[in-house]
């Protein structure tokens, strides 16, 4: 049997898998071995497959748990089988929350001629923010690490140019700064946008820029899920614009999005859904000034249906043709865009 935890919070909530009708026990210990609670958690798994139980993040006396970890038993009775224990180590942490968060857009790629400031590339990237961060913008995003262009010229898309810039984009996707003056909950850090080369072990673009897939997880303390105990920083919206992302979970749990999420798991909490957009293979690249512009308008047409409710799985299918989107993809009269175009069969959605 296998049990995987989806949770990301066990004082809230600890989900996992299990056959329907599976008889189940959650006991939890301190480090030193001894119960936490009086008596364990008991129940029936649904048809969903799913369990899903509370604590309250206290001990048997009702005083408040402050160990710094615990361990959670689970035993386990499916339908005609023998009973089995799986024991998870846990890091029981004040969870992050689920708003909607800040946006980080960020971007490096090995052609001095394209990138950095009054190239190319750089006005392309740009465009992401100003999509999604001008003022006025419908379910505008705040950031800590960029700059529109219009209130804050020339602005800042996030461009990467040396070894030090990974550190400071790392502090930023694993802050917790409110970067809105009002402290409005849940403001930081929740989504990201890259665009430079990848595989599914690293970003790159710039010598010297490197972003290690291990340590995005480490930053975010995700290290251990989704097999361990928790998700500690989990992201809402993120998409990886480069090669070979989008071949296998591995980056969509380094930011703890799950790879399905069932609406028994997210129940009414609608603030829980998250989505993971990659490419799977080798994808074309703007090569000139000319594909730079092309893709430019790609990228703000595609930010600017999802700023106006579109799904994402509609706003990648607008963009991902050469040519000009259907008519019904076209509400804001952008029927003359040009589509930078990718190799057939090679550009594909991976995650949603």
């Amino acid at each position: 049997m296998n049990l995987l935890s989806l949770s990301v919070f066990l004082k809230q909530a600890q989900f996992a898998f299990a056959p329907p009708n599976t008889q189940y026990s959650i006991q939890l210990f301190d480090p030193n071995g001894e119960q936490i609670l009086l008596s364990p958690i008991t129940g029936i798994v649904a048809s969903s497959g799913c369990i899903s139980e509370s604590w309250n993040g206290h001990n048997q006396d009702g005083s408040a748990y402050s160990a710094g970890s615990l361990t959670a038993r689970f035993t386990v009775t499916a339908p005609g089988a023998f009973q089995e224990n799986y024991d998870w180590k846990m890091k029981p942490q004040t969870p992050l929350g689920f708003g909607d968060g800040d946006l980080t857009v960020a971007y490096s790629w090995p052609v001095a001629s394209l990138v950095g400031p009054g190239n190319p590339l750089q006005s392309c990237i740009q465009a992401v923010v100003d999509s999604t961060m001008t003022s006025g913008t419908r379910g505008r995003y705040y950031s800590m690490f960029n700059l529109d262009s219009v209130e804050y010229p020339p602005g800042n898309p996030g461009y990467l140019s040396k070894a030090s810039d990974v550190t400071g984009l790392l502090l930023n996707l694993s802050s917790v700064q409110d970067s809105r003056a009002n402290g409005a909950a849940h403001a930081y850090t929740r989504n990201f946008y890259w665009y430079g080369h990848g595989s599914t072990v690293e970003l790159w673009g710039m010598p010297g820029v490197t972003i290690s897939r291990p340590y995005v997880a480490d930053a975010l303390n995700n290290i251990d899920w989704p097999s361990g105990p928790v998700a500690y920083h989990p992201y809402r919206f993120v998409f990886l614009d480069c090669c070979d992302a989008g071949d296998n979970s591995a980056w969509a749990e380094a930011f703890a999005i799950p790879v399905s999420l069932s609406r028994d798991e997210i129940g009414g909490r609608t603030e829980r859904t998250s989505a993971f957009l990659g490419w799977k293979g080798t994808v074309a690249s703007p090569g000139s000034a000319t594909g730079c512009q092309w893709y430019e308008q790609t990228l703000y047409f595609f930010f600017a249906l999802w700023q106006n409710g579109f799904t994402l799985k509609d706003c990648w299918y607008a963009c991902s043709h050469s040519g000009t989107p259907r008519k019904d993809f076209d509400p804001y009269g952008l029927m003359d865009i040009q589509f930078h175009s990718h190799p057939t069969g090679n550009g594909k959605k991976a995650l949603a």
